[in-house]
């Protein structure tokens, strides 16, 4: 009793646990929302709480705030991170009348907005709502409450069937027919299936941590061992989450270079300072720093949202100039060879766009001991970036097809950089955006048909690019309802959703708290490689549970075919011995805490013995009659008075009670008259061949006495 209420514990514990575990998830992406918004009420600015601000409310969108609420700004422009909401990298300009999404961030620029929705009603909002969706069993749970049920319910019948007749049929006791059920029952029930399969699951995870991988959800092991389907983030896990200056370096100006373009690009920075954001640190990390020290800034205007570039008034050894870096369309409009190239130029920018490598154009002027009123711009060059692919994961992608996977990109980045890194990876171009993905019910519930009415476009697509939270969310759920064993990789809070909601949700190196707390498991180290390693060591652990399993149900099976026919075919009354209670009866009494004495077993216990157990049993019957009958043992003969008789008399004396010390009886000495004497002479009383005292009266003597001796059994010798 006390193992299964202790089996029953551990169960409820781990359950609690992973209920607990759950909820860390909110509660991560809720810890995650800035407190605090610039308001404007009753002709004041002030900073309140910011889930005290609602619809109609005048925010202040700075630089370094978050937006607290969706808003739609009503003039200027702002640059928004976006990166937790769509997994963008680089900023995202908003213009007048354009949404600002809460949980983006400010990066420049300064407006005013007005709030629209608030808490639930918002883009975030509804993000956190489908964390809340229910959650259903795993596999693996699913097959062991199956495995359980079955067994339970085959063994309860059998026994009440086995317990039925022998109380009816066989006329069995009904205390050793309850015991032999009870133990029965208990034996045949897997109560402990459970609890083998999470050890074994437990020391697995020991395993896959070896391995980069930390599971917070022992059931995602068996997941990961059957999963067949891969929908991945691209920034951060197929892709570095760093932009990279390419090689591709055109310029337009005679004796200029990518490295010397790389220098121009980098004095329109402050070199000497840590970067500002992703293009000067891209920037300054490709150019040779060392090259600028001969130069200094005179004057330096930052990144303005509006003018879309930066600009640097130089003093170096050939004089003075200005260099300038920025959007490619606002620099050649500054430049005064533009009629010459905008062709060229225009066409470059429209092909690397249809790759989806990015470009920032370069312009300087012409260096003169003195700086002219009129600034004479020459455009020098375009330099690309992009976030470019990991080393390792075209080879890993090929590995995971070849296990049975299939890899999906799903990016809220941009359309074209999402299809070229698809297209790099040799995952494919069939690259699909939001346009005729499914959406959520007006009610906020999954829809049931997905499968049905979507299922057969995202399986044939090969990614999809500019979707949101939501989309992620259903596109793991139409797949899982079309009975793919889906994984999701993830790293920002746009992924907590689809983390949640797949079989088996992974948080990539670096994951925001909201992915890790949503997730099943946990990578320590980046890129897709650490996942198909997981793959494998997760499909060895479940090998070992399958095992198990196979080995349980058989053993189980086994016992109750086993006790059900033997109970039919050898009915127990015919192993029974016709004196098996009064035999039971008097080894009790004898040895009461003896349980098994003389061969007298339980009923079910016995081997039939037919041909010779009548006679065994009369045999029995026999012996316990005569010892019944037996009368006390008869005393010792009288000493000797003959001094020729006394030491053989000792001798018999002390052999008589070495005998009854080892409890040595019947046969003549049983006997309660004494044998009569046999009568030597007494000088011949040494001739006596007996190897044991007898009794013996020699013959008279010349001098007419007579000698008694005790007798002795002859030995088996003579």
């Amino acid at each position: 009793m006390a193992i299964l209420l202790a089996i029953q514990f551990i169960n409820a514990t781990i359950g609690w646990y992973e209920t607990v575990k759950a909820a860390d998830a909110v509660a991560a992406l809720k810890k995650s929302l800035k407190p605090l918004a610039t308001v404007k009420r009753d002709g004041t600015w002030a900073n309140i709480d910011a889930g005290l601000v609602v619809p109609g409310d005048l925010v202040l969108l700075a630089s370094g705030s978050a937006v607290p609420a969706d808003c739609i700004v009503n003039e200027g422009n702002i640059d928004c991170d976006q990166s937790a909401l769509t997994g963008e990298s680089l900023p995202v300009t908003l213009k007048k009348g354009f949404p600002a999404q809460m949980g983006s961030t400010v990066v420049r620029g300064e407006v005013n907005a007005t709030v629209q929705h608030t808490g639930k009603d918002t883009f975030f909002g509804r993000t956190a709502m489908l964390l809340n969706q229910g959650e259903s069993l795993g596999n693996l749970q699913k097959v062991l409450l199956k495995i359980v049920l079955t067994l339970s319910a085959l063994s309860i019948t059998l026994c009440l069937i086995v317990l039925v007749y022998l109380l009816v049929h066989g006329k069995e006791p009904i205390r050793e027919v309850l015991s032999f059920v009870v133990v029965l029952l208990v034996a045949s029930i897997p109560i402990a299936i459970e609890i083998v399969s999470t050890t074994t699951l437990a020391l697995g995870s020991r395993a896959l941590s070896k391995q980069g991988a930390i599971v917070s959800k022992l059931t995602a092991i068996e997941e990961m061992a059957g999963m067949n389907m891969l929908c991945s983030d691209k920034t951060g896990t197929l892709t570095l989450n760093k932009m990279v200056i390419q090689d591709d370096c055109p310029t337009w100006v005679d004796g200029w270079d990518m490295k010397r373009t790389l220098q121009a690009a980098a004095m329109a920075a402050k070199w000497w300072e840590p970067p500002r954001d992703a293009l000067d640190t891209m920037t300054l990390g490709a150019a040779d720093i060392e090259a600028l020290k001969p130069y200094a800034h005179l004057d330096f205007m930052p990144f303005d949202p509006m003018v879309k570039r930066t600009e640097a008034t130089i003093e170096g050894p050939e004089g003075k100039f200005k260099v300038t870096k920025g959007a490619t369309h606002i620099i050649l409009e500054l430049c005064s060879n533009k009629d010459a190239i905008h062709h060229e130029v225009e066409a470059k920018v429209t092909e690397y766009g249809m790759r989806g490598i990015r470009c920032m154009a370069v312009a300087r002027t012409e260096p003169k001991p003195e700086l002219a009123a009129k600034d004479d711009w020459i455009f020098i060059g375009v330099l690309t970036f992009l976030d470019p692919p990991r080393f390792d994961t075209k080879e890993t992608i090929e590995q995971a097809m070849e296990m049975g996977v299939d890899v999906k990109m799903v990016t809220g980045d941009n359309v074209l950089i999402a299809r070229e890194t698809a297209r790099v990876l040799g995952m494919g171009t069939n690259i699909s955006t939001t346009e005729g993905l499914p959406s959520m019910n007006e009610d906020g519930s999954v829809p049931n048909d997905l499968a049905k009415t979507h299922g057969e476009m995202i399986i044939n697509s090969d990614g999809f690019a500019q979707v949101f939270p939501e989309h992620k969310y259903l596109i793991v759920e139409a797949l899982r309802q079309a009975g793919f064993a889906t994984g999701m990789t993830g790293d920002g809070v746009n992924d907590a959703p689809a983390l949640k909601r797949a079989d088996v949700g992974i948080a990539v190196s670096g994951a925001t708290d909201a992915a890790r707390a949503a997730a099943d498991i946990v990578l320590t180290e980046p890129g897709l490689n650490t996942v198909v390693h997981a793959m494998i060591v997760a499909r060895q652990i479940f090998r070992r549970i399958n095992n198990f399993i196979n080995y349980r149900v058989a053993a189980t099976l086994q016992l109750l075919c086993f006790f059900f026919v033997a109970v039919f075919a050898f009915p127990p009354h015919n192993y029974q011995p016709a004196d098996a209670s009064l035999r039971l009866t008097e080894v009790q009494e004898e040895q009461p805490n003896q349980i098994c004495v003389d061969g007298i077993w339980p009923n079910y216990f016995k081997v039939r013995d037919e041909r010779g157990g009548e006679r065994r049993r009369e045999r029995e019957a026999r012996a316990r009659a005569r010892r019944l009958r037996r009368p006390a043992a008869a005393s010792p003969p009288p000493r000797s008075p003959s001094r020729f008789g006394t030491a053989r008399q000792r001798r018999g004396e002390r052999e008589e009670r070495v005998r009854g010390g080892r409890g040595e009886t019947g046969g003549r000495a049983a006997r309660a008259d004494p044998p009569p004497p046999f009568l030597f002479p007494s000088s011949s009383r040494s001739s006596c061949s007996c190897s044991s005292p007898c009794s013996t009266t020699a013959p008279s003597s010349p001098s007419g006495t007579t000698t008694s001796f005790p007798r002795r059994a002859p030995t088996s010798g003579t």
